[in-house]
C-alpha cells in the first residue's frame, strides 16, 4: 500500500456560540454572614462578559474570608435567559466557635503544646478573633490575640491587630516581650502575597555580664522599646502543601526599626530566601534552599539587639552544629549572633518502605559580625542522613549530621516534625 493511503485531511468547524454575560447574583446558605459582604468578594458585576477564570478567582476570594467550609458558584446556562447567565453563590458556613489542641516533640524544643480558640464573625462584618497559646522549652509561653478584618478595602486584602506576650529562651539569652502587631496583607495573585506591618514592643532581656561586655559593647541595655516597620513579599509555587515535590518558593523581608513611637534601637535588616523542589521520579525529590541576610545599626547606635540578630546551626539550619552555635561565640562559648548570614542546603529525598522515607543532605553557611560580610573562605560545611515518617500533616523527622573538615567534632542529632525546608 502507498504511504498516501494513510493520510487523512481533518477539518474542524467551531461554533463559538453567542456572547454571554453575567446576570443577577444571589446568595444561599449563609445564616450569620451578610450577603453584601459575600457579593463584595465577587470579581465581576452583572452585565460583565462571562469568564470562567473570573468565576474561579471570585470563588477563591469568598473562601479566603475564612468563614465557610466550602464555596460553590453556580452559573445557569439555560438558553431561556437570552444569554444572560444568573449566578448563585452557594456557601456552607463554618462553625462559629472552634478549638484546636496540639502536642509535639523536637530535640531543641522538647515537648511543645499549643491551643487555638477561634471565633468567627466576631463584632460582625466577617471579622474573626483568634486566641493562641503555646509552650515549649524555647518558648515557655507565647500568647497571641489576633483580630482579622477580611476584604479590607477590596477582595484579597486583610487587616489584622495582634497584641502579644511571649517569653523566649535561647542558648545565648532569655527575653520577655509584650506589644502589638498591626498588619496589612494583600494577595496579588494565587501565588503571591505582600504585607506591611508595624510592631511596637517592650522587651526585658536577661543575659550574662560577659555577653553585655562582648556583644553589646558594655551597654547595659536590659529593658527597652522597639518600634519597627516590616515589608514582606512571598511568591510560592511549591506543592503539595506540607511535603513539596515540585515548584519553587521565594520570600523577602525588609525591616526598619526606630520608626514611629520612641524606640531604643535603630537598625535596618533584610532577608531573602529561595527554595526549589524537583521531582526526579516517583517518590524521589531533590530540594535546594538558599538564604542570605544582613543588618546594621543606624544613626548613633553601635550595636543591634541580640534577639534580632542572625543565628545559624540547628535542625532547620546548618545541621552539623547545635542550635545557634555556628558563628560568633563568647569566651564562655555562648552564641552572640551576627549581622550577616548566608546559608544553603541540598537534600535528596527517596522512599524506603511504605510511609518511611530517607534523605541525604549537605548544608553550608555561617554568621558574621559585620554588615554585608560573606567571606567564602569562612563558610562551614555539614553533611548527613535522616529518616522521614510520612503523616497527613507532614513528616516526623530525624537527622544525623556531622561537620565536614572541622576535625573531631561530635555528631548532631535532630528530631522534629516537618521537613527542614
Amino acid at each position: 500500500m502507498r504511504e498516501s493511503d494513510y493520510i487523512a485531511d481533518l477539518l474542524f468547524e467551531i461554533n463559538q456560540g453567542p456572547l454571554c454575560r453575567f446576570g443577577p447574583i444571589s446568595v444561599t446558605g449563609n445564616h450569620r454572614t451578610d450577603s453584601s459582604l459575600i457579593v463584595k468578594q465577587v470579581a465581576f458585576k452583572p452585565n460583565d462578559r462571562y469568564s470562567q477564570e473570573v468565576v474561579q478567582r471570585s470563588q477563591r476570594f469568598i473562601y479566603q474570608l475564612g468563614l465557610f467550609q466550602y464555596v460553590t458558584i453556580k452559573v445557569s446556562t439555560n438558553e431561556s435567559h437570552h444569554h444572560v447567565l444568573p449566578v448563585e453563590l452557594i456557601v456552607k458556613e463554618a462553625p462559629r466557635l472552634t478549638t484546636k489542641l496540639g502536642v509535639g516533640y523536637g530535640r531543641e524544643e522538647r515537648l511543645r503544646f499549643s491551643g487555638d480558640l477561634r471565633f468567627l464573625n466576631a463584632l460582625g462584618g466577617g471579622r474573626s478573633l483568634t486566641l493562641t497559646a503555646k509552650h515549649s522549652k524555647l518558648e515557655p509561653y507565647n500568647i497571641l490575640l489576633k483580630l482579622i478584618q477580611p476584604a479590607f478595602l477590596h477582595p484579597g486584602a486583610f487587616l489584622s491587630l495582634s497584641p502579644f506576650s511571649r517569653s523566649e529562651k535561647e542558648p545565648g539569652f532569655s527575653i520577655k516581650r509584650y506589644g502589638a502587631d498591626f498588619s496589612y496583607q494583600q494577595r496579588f495573585s494565587y501565588y503571591t502575597d505582600g504585607s506591611v506591618s508595624y510592631i511596637y514592643e517592650r522587651d526585658r532581656l536577661s543575659v550574662s555580664e560577659m555577653t553585655i561586655a562582648e556583644a553589646l559593647k558594655n551597654q547595659d541595655i536590659k529593658l527597652y522599646n522597639k518600634s519597627s516597620v516590616t515589608f514582606g513579599w512571598v511568591n510560592d509555587h511549591s506543592y503539595p502543601l506540607f511535603q513539596p515535590q515540585r515548584g519553587w518558593y521565594h520570600a523577602a523581608t525588609f525591616t526598619l526599626t526606630g520608626v514611629g513611637l520612641q524606640s531604643d534601637f535603630h537598625f535596618l535588616r533584610w532577608i531573602f530566601e529561595s527554595r526549589k523542589y524537583t521531582k526526579l521520579m516517583e517518590g524521589y525529590v531533590f530540594a535546594v534552599r538558599a538564604k542570605i541576610g544582613s543588618m546594621k545599626p543606624l544613626y548613633e547606635d553601635k550595636v543591634t539587639p541580640l534577639e534580632e540578630r542572625f543565628y545559624s546551626g540547628g535542625s532547620n539550619s546548618v545541621r552539623g552544629w547545635g542550635r545557634s552555635m555556628l558563628g560568633p561565640v563568647s569566651s564562655v562559648n555562648k552564641p552572640l549572633g551576627g549581622n550577616s548570614q548566608a546559608e544553603a542546603s541540598a537534600e535528596l529525598r527517596y522512599p524506603l518502605y511504605k510511609m518511611l522515607h530517607g534523605v541525604v543532605f549537605y548544608d553550608i553557611g555561617n554568621v558574621w559580625s559585620d554588615y554585608l560580610t560573606f567571606p567564602r573562605s569562612e563558610l562551614r560545611h555539614a553533611g548527613g542522613a535522616g529518616l522521614r515518617f510520612q503523616t497527613p500533616i507532614g513528616p516526623i523527622r530525624m537527622d544525623l549530621a556531622w561537620p565536614l573538615g572541622e576535625g573531631k567534632r561530635s555528631m548532631q542529632v535532630h528530631v522534629s516534625i516537618g521537613q527542614a525546608f
